[in-house]
């Protein structure tokens, strides 16, 4: 049987537990280098893609007059004319999709990154930010095992991935 636990020194411990893990040595780096050079190459296709589909679209907008001016000097039928009209918004639909689904910005994409890395590396701040009830499923995600005694954390056991990225920064480390 173990002794009651303090729920102040317990939480209190807990917390100084989450401040003490941290992203292991070097992999924010590794990330963010391998991020950097994905968002660059991302970046220049993004923009090819981006104006390609602009020039289509400027091509159309440009055909879609030479038709309504030919149908004005009477080169036209009004069927003719309605059959290219439809087409080209057709076209012209296809293009403003494909415009809606081209990637979104990468450097929105790094961005993110960075945040995920800054909570990843301060679950400290993230548990001092939620409820008892949120709490409770970040220490069992994290934790496969946790021993407190008198308030005060014993031992740990990560759960994976926490267990590779994840490591105690302090003199006294205890796993």
């Amino acid at each position: 049987t173990s002794k009651f636990s303090n729920v102040d020194k317990t939480h209190k411990s807990v917390s100084g537990l989450f401040a003490r893990l941290r992203l292991r040595s070097g992999f924010r780096e590794q990330v963010e280098a391998a991020a950097r050079a994905r968002v660059a190459t991302r970046s220049a296709t993004r923009q090819k893609t981006l104006t390609s589909l602009r020039m289509k679209r400027i091509k159309l907008d440009a055909r879609g007059l030479k038709v309504t001016e030919a149908y004005a000097d009477g080169h036209l039928s009004l069927k003719t004319y309605r059959a290219t009209l439809l087409n080209l918004r057709a076209q012209s639909s296809s293009i403003d999709a494909a415009l809606t689904e081209v990637d979104p910005d990468p450097a929105l994409i790094l961005e993110r990154l960075h945040q995920v890395l800054a909570f990843a590396s301060s679950l400290q701040d993230l548990q001092l930010k939620i409820d008892e009830d949120k709490r409770a499923l970040l220490l069992r995600t994290v934790f496969k095992r946790i021993e407190v005694e008198e308030g005060a954390v014993l031992g740990y056991v990560l759960h994976s991935p926490f267990d590779k990225l994840l490591v105690e920064h302090s003199s006294k480390t205890r796993k």
